[in-house]
């Protein structure tokens, strides 16, 4: 084991680890922040309203110098703003919306990219001895494709189309199209073959990545760089299309049954209780979040054939 390689995964495990407790807290803190949002919320309402039919009432008593008459007693209706226009529910902007309008978060968004870069693609890099001046242009290269994919986002939205329309599409090749002879004519046609391979198991690093923390977290345990790299070729060869040419499909009928059938060679038994019972945290879930999809997308397509 080469001393740069255990070195290069201890820091993913590290990383994976601090930000798997970290994502874990920030979860509990946002559940907890909008549950007493919600609360407050629910407050509000009726408590603006009684205001507004306490001060009706006290006008109506003033004006009269009586008690109030029955008209007084009638329901009020809901109490509204100062300019005396009904007041609407607000509902908080998209996070596309956002990219769209507000320059500060469109910042913000670009340089959590360009972050996440780093972490992606650091393996390649160490693997291909990359200078720093070559690494820098690689990520300005990346950087200028997320750039392009959040216009096209942008324009998918407001001209309503559906990322299955033609002209979305077009725009989306035009931008692999683009960003495909950048990074060639930077890395050259043997370090392009090995980004390209590269890029099909990322998905299964970042797996691996979550794993790790959650072995280093929850067990104490944490993947040696060996097992790491073994559990990331693990995880692309069960998939047919990846041996194929293609990216990873982790929804292949057998596929998690021959990881774990490879995995059990590799890993201890508390390890390989933890990644066939632990979800990674991913934006797009793994194992039990692509069987739950692939549930709920079988039930609409058999709906639909039910009412066709």
């Amino acid at each position: 084991m080469r001393r740069g390689d255990f070195i290069s995964w201890t820091v993913v495990a590290l990383s994976a680890s601090i930000g798997f407790g970290v994502a874990i807290h920030q979860w509990h803190r946002a559940r907890q922040f909008e549950a007493a949002a919600g609360e407050l919320e629910r407050q509000r309402e009726p408590a603006l309203n009684e205001l507004y039919r306490w001060e009706t009432r006290n006008t109506a008593i003033g004006q009269t110098k009586g008690t109030p008459s029955a008209e007084s007693d009638k329901p009020f209706p809901p109490a509204l703003p100062a300019g005396g226009e009904e007041r609407e529910p607000k509902t908080p902007p998209t996070y596309a919306e956002r990219l769209q309008k507000d320059p500060e978060f469109q910042r913000l968004h670009l340089a959590s990219n360009r972050a996440e870069l780093v972490v992606t693609y650091g393996a390649l890099f160490r693997k291909l001895k990359f200078p720093p001046e070559k690494i820098d242009a690689f990520m300005e290269i990346a950087a200028r494709r997320d750039e392009r994919e959040m216009d096209l986002q942008a324009v998918v939205e407001l001209s309503r189309l559906t990322s299955e329309d033609p002209a979305a599409k077009a725009m989306e090749q035009k931008n692999k199209d683009v960003f495909a002879q950048e990074a060639r004519a930077l890395l050259g046609e043997a370090d392009y073959a090995e980004f390209e391979q590269y890029e099909k198991t990322i998905w299964s690093r970042e797996m691996v990545a979550g794993w790790a923390g959650g072995a280093t977290v929850m067990l104490g345990e944490p993947f040696t760089p060996e097992q790491g790299e073994s559990l990331v070729d693990i995880l692309a060869n069960a998939s047919s299309l990846y041996r194929e040419g293609g990216f990873v499909n982790i929804t292949e009928p057998g596929y998690w049954n021959l990881v774990e059938a490879r995995a059990r060679k590799i890993l201890s038994p508390a390890q390989l209780q933890l990644i066939t019972t632990m979800e990674p945290p991913l934006p797009s879930g793994a194992r039990f979040q692509s069987h739950l999809t692939q549930k709920i997308q079988d039930a609409i397509e058999a709906e639909k054939a039910r009412r066709e």
